[in-house]
C-alpha cells in the first residue's frame, strides 16, 4: 500500500507545500488557512536571453603551459592559470557566469471569504493528487489539484455541499526586466509574459462554476458556489511546439473533471504500483507527518518513514518525467524564485546523476529517456567545446550547465574538470544493462560512449614512465592545503583558491576506467570498431593506478602529501569507485575496499558533510560496507536533519534574497531512496545480494517489482531479517548469481519465466 503524505498544519511557505507535476508542467501547492496557492512551472520557462555570449573560449593552445607547470609541481600558478583559461566566468571570479535561470510562470490562487479553520492536507502520491480541507463559516470546503499526466493540464477543484465565496486570481511578482499583460473574459484568463531579449510564455486559466463570477483586475470574485473547477495550461516559446501551438495542443476545453481525474489517476497509479514496498509495522504510526518527523528529531524510531521516502522519490521522478522534454534540474521542475538557487541548473559532478540513481531499479527506466535525449542533442556543442577548450576530439561536458546545453565552463576553478561526460555516461550504460535494448545501445548510448573515449584518446598525456596522465585534473569541488595563501607567505596578490588542480586525481582515474569499459563492452556487443577497441584497451591499461595512503585511505589527489583543507568536505568524489561505481568492492580487493571505507568514515567523523545530497551519497556508500550499525545511525540522522516535515530534501542556504536557512534541492530525495534500495536489494560484482545491509528496525517487510541488471525483476519478502520468499522473473539474461541467507545460488531460466528461489 502506498501511503499518503498527511499533514495537520497549513503550508507556511512555498517550501512546505506539496509538489505536483506531469513533467512538462508542475506546481507547488501551498494550502494555507485562508487560501490555496499553486505556484506554477513549465520545464522550458527559462529567461532565454539571446544576447548572452556562450561559445567556448579557445584556450587549447595554453594546455601545454598548464601541464608544464604541473610537471614542475607549481600548483599555485597552474591552478590560477587553469582556472581562468579552462574554468570560465562565475564562482571563484569577480565576474558573473553566463548561465540562464529557471523561472516560474506565476501563482493561481483561491482565497476564501469568511472565517476559516484549517483541518488537514494531504498528497496522494499513488494517484498524484494534492488535497486540503477546511471549514469556512462552519461549512466544510474541499480542495484538490493535480497535473493531469494524460492531457497534460493543471486542474484544481474547490467544492462543498454548502455555498462558499472567494477570489480566484492569477498573479506574479515581477522583480526583473519582464513584461506582462492580462486578458480576462467571463470565465477565461490569459496571462502573457516575456523576458527581455528572451523567452515568452502564455498562461491560460479557464474555470466553470455554479456560482456567480465577477471580473476583477487579476481574475474573478466568485459568489455562492458549491464548486469551482479551474483548468490551467502554460505555453512557452522555447518548447518544441512553440508557445501558441503548445497552448492550443493542450487546450483547456477538456472532458469533465471526473473523467480527467480518472484517466490521470489510472495512468499514474499503474506506474507507481510497479513496485510494492513495505517495511515495519504500519499500524504503529497513524499520526500526521509533521508529528512523526518531530518524534524522529526527538530520537524515536519510525522504520516505515523509509518506505514513505522511497515511494515519495518515485512519485517525484514520475511527476518530473511523464510528459517531459527535459531532464530534472536541481529542483526537479519546481521553483518559486526569479533568482533560483544555483539557477536550478544541471550540475554534473553528482547532482544530476543522483536524480536518476533509482530510475532503473525502481522500474522507471522510461524516465531516463529525456536524459538520454538531452545528452545526445547537446553533443554538437560538446564537440565544439572539446576542440576549443582542450584541442580534443570527442565530447566535453562542463561541471554545470543550463537548459540550453552550450557545454561551456561557467565556474572559474570549479569548472576545470573533464569528468562530467564520463560520469553521466554511466546512466546510459545502466539503461542498457537493465533493459538489454541493443537498438538503444547502438543508436544512442554507444554514440556517446565512443566520443567520450575519443576525448580521452586525445587528452591523456604520456609521462616519462609511459603512464597516461589525466591533467589538468581535480577532485570536484575540493582543495588541498599546499597552495593556500599562507603557504606563499606575503606574496603580493596571493589568494586562496577554492579548488585544487593536480595530475590524475583518484576520481578522474576511476571515471576514465569506467568510460573505457562502457565503450569497449558496447563495441564488442555490437561487433563494431575493432581497431578502436584495441586502442581503448591499451589506453585503459596504461592509466595511472589509484593509490592508498600510508594511513590507509584512498589518495584523493595525485600524492598523499596533498592534505585536504576541509576533512569533512561535502563531496566524496574520490570514493566514486565505492558508489555509484563498483570498483572498490570486497570481492574485487579488500585493500581498496577497506581504504575507501576508511576514507568515507574519516569524512563523516570530521564535521560531517552538511548537505542533504552529500549525506545521501554517504548513505549509499555505507550501505555497500555492510556496517549495519553505522548505516542505521546515518539513515536516522538523515531523517532528523536533511528533510522538511513534508519530506523535501534540504541544502544550506547561501542566498541573501531567500529568507530561509535552508533551500530545497531534489537530488537528495533520490539519493535517500537509492540507499534504501541498496540496503535491501543490492547488485554489484555481477551478483544479486539480498538484505545486504538491513537495519535491525527493518526486520520485517517485502520489496517486490524492483529491477536489477540483466532485466530481472526481484520479489523478496523477509521476516526477522531473513529472506522467507524470493521470486525472480527473468529478464534477457538466463543466469543469475544470488547471495541470500548466507548461501550462494546460481539460478537459470528463460526470459519471462518466473522462478521461486526460496
Amino acid at each position: 500500500m502506498i501511503e499518503k503524505l498527511k499533514m495537520q498544519t497549513q503550508a507556511k511557505d512555498w517550501l512546505s507545500g506539496f509538489p505536483i507535476g506531469s513533467g512538462r508542467i508542475a506546481a507547488m501547492v501551498s494550502s494555507k488557512k485562508q487560501c490555496d496557492v499553486l505556484t506554477i512551472n513549465h520545464e522550458w520557462l527559462w529567461r532565454g536571453d539571446t544576447d548572452v555570449p556562450r561559445e567556448a573560449y579557445k584556450s587549447a593552445e595554453f594546455l601545454p603551459m598548464v601541464r608544464s607547470l604541473l610537471d614542475k609541481d607549481d600548483i599555485y600558478r597552474a591552478t590560477g592559470i587553469a582556472g581562468i583559461l579552462f574554468g570560465g566566468y562565475g564562482s571563484g571570479s569577480a565576474l558573473k557566469n553566463n548561465f540562464d535561470c529557471y523561472q516560474y510562470a506565476g501563482n493561481l490562487k483561491f482565497e476564501y471569504r469568511g472565517e476559516c479553520s484549517f483541518a488537514e492536507r494531504e498528497l496522494d502520491i499513488e494517484n498524484a493528487i494534492a488535497r486540503a480541507q477546511r471549514k469556512i463559516d462552519d461549512k466544510e470546503v474541499l480542495f484538490e489539484s493535480f497535473c493531469d499526466c494524460v492531457n497534460d493540464v493543471l486542474v484544481a477543484n474547490w467544492y462543498s455541499e454548502d455555498k462558499f465565496s472567494g477570489e480566484l486570481t492569477y498573479f506574479k511578482d515581477i522583480k526583473q526586466p519582464e513584461t506582462f499583460n492580462y486578458s480576462i473574459t467571463d470565465n477565461t484568463l490569459i496571462y502573457k509574459g516575456a523576458f527581455k531579449n528572451g523567452t515568452s510564455f502564455t498562461v491560460k486559466v479557464r474555470f466553470i462554476t455554479d456560482g456567480t463570477p465577477y471580473k476583477s483586475e487579476m481574475g474573478w470574485r466568485i459568489e455562492n458556489a458549491t464548486y469551482i473547477k479551474a483548468y490551467c495550461n502554460v505555453g512557452c516559446s522555447a518548447s518544441s511546439l512553440g508557445e501558441e501551438n503548445e497552448t492550443e495542443k493542450y487546450a483547456v476545453d477538456l472532458p469533465s473533471y471526473n473523467s480527467l481525474k480518472k484517466i490521470h489517476s489510472e495512468k499514474f497509479s499503474k506506474i507507481m504500483n510497479r513496485v510494492d514496498f513495505e517495511i515495519g509495522d504500519r499500524q504503529k504510526h497513524k499520526t500526521f507527518l509533521e508529528e512523526r518527523m518531530k518524534n524522529i528529531r526527538n530520537g524515536e524510531s519510525d522504520p516505515e518513514l523509509y518506505k514513505i521516502i522511497y515511494d515519495f522519490a518515485r512519485y517525484l521522478m514520475l511527476s518530473c518525467s511523464v510528459t517531459a522534454e527535459l531532464p530534472m534540474n536541481l529542483q526537479g521542475k519546481w521553483n518559486c524564485y526569479d533568482e533560483a538557487p544555483w539557477n536550478s541548473d544541471y550540475h554534473y559532478d553528482i547532482n544530476l546523476q543522483m536524480c536518476y540513481w533509482i530510475a532503473e531499479s525502481a522500474a522507471l527506466g522510461e524516465c531516463t529517456d529525456v536524459l538520454s535525449d538531452y545528452l545526445i542533442k547537446r553533443m554538437p556543442t560538446a564537440r565544439t567545446s572539446a576542440k576549443n577548450i582542450y584541442g580534443c576530439r570527442g565530447v566535453y561536458f562542463p561541471l554545470a550547465d543550463d537548459v540550453w546545453g552550450q557545454c561551456t565552463p561557467e565556474s572559474t576553478f570549479y569548472g576545470v574538470w573533464i569528468g562530467a561526460a564520463p560520469w553521466i555516461a554511466q546512466h546510459l550504460w545502466w539503461h542498457y544493462i537493465y533493459t538489454g535494448d541493443k537498438k538503444y545501445l547502438e543508436n544512442t548510448a554507444y554514440k556517446f560512449f565512443k566520443e567520450v573515449a575519443e576525448f580521452y584518446e586525445d587528452y591523456l598525456c604520456e609521462d616519462s614512465n609511459g603512464v597516461l596522465q589525466i591533467y589538468p585534473s581535480q577532485s570536484p569541488e575540493n582543495r588541498f592545503k599546499e597552495h593556500e595563501r599562507e603557504t606563499y607567505g606575503e606574496i603580493d596578490g596571493a589568494m586562496d583558491f577554492r579548488v585544487s588542480i593536480c595530475k590524475s586525481s583518484a576520481m578522474d582515474i576511476e571515471l576514465a576506467n569506467d568510460a573505457f569499459d562502457y565503450a569497449i563492452k558496447s563495441a564488442e556487443i555490437l561487433n563494431t570498431d575493432k581497431k578502436s577497441v584495441k586502442i581503448w584497451k591499451n589506453l585503459k591499461a596504461r592509466l595511472p593506478k589509484v593509490k592508498i595512503s600510508s594511513d590507509g585511505r584512498i589518495v584523493e589527489w595525485d600524492s598523499e602529501k596533498r592534505q585536504e583543507t576541509e576533512i569533512g568536505h561535502r563531496h566524496l568524489s574520490h570514493l566514486y569507485g565505492l558508489y555509484p561505481s563498483e570498483q572498490f568492492t570486497a570481492d574485487k580487493g579488500e585493500d581498496f575496499f577497506n581504504a575507501a571505507v576508511k576514507s568515507l568514515y574519516t569524512r563523516l567523523d570530521n564535521t560531517g558533510i552538511k548537505t542533504g545530497w552529500g549525506e545521501m551519497w554517504a548513505a549509499c556508500m555505507i550501505a555497500r560496507t555492510k556496517d549495519n550499525k553505522r548505516f542505521s545511525e546515518h539513515m536516522h540522522r538523515i531523517l532528523q536533519n536533511c528533510f522538511t516535515d513534508n519530506l523535501l530534501d534540504l541544502h544550506p542556504n547561501f542566498y541573501p534574497h531567500i529568507d530561509s536557512d535552508v533551500i530545497f534541492q531534489i537530488d537528495g530525495n533520490f539519493g535517500a531512496a537509492a540507499a534504501v534500495t541498496e540496503a535491501i536489494v543490492s547488485y554489484h560484482d555481477d551478483k544479486l545480494y539480498l538484505l545486504y545491509n538491513l537495519p535491525k528496525g527493518w526486520g520485517n517487510g517485502h520489496m517486490c517489482g524492483v529491477k536489477i541488471p540483466g532485466g530481472h525483476t526481484v520479489n523478496v519478502k523477509w521476516e526477522d531479517s531473513k529472506v522467507t520468499r524470493l521470486e525472480i522473473i527473468f529478464g534477457f539474461k538466463n543466469e543469475l548469481r544470488i547471495s541470500v541467507n548466507g548461501r550462494e545460488i546460481i539460478a537459470k531460466a528463460k526470459q519471462g519465466e518466473k522462478k521461486i528461489i526460496i
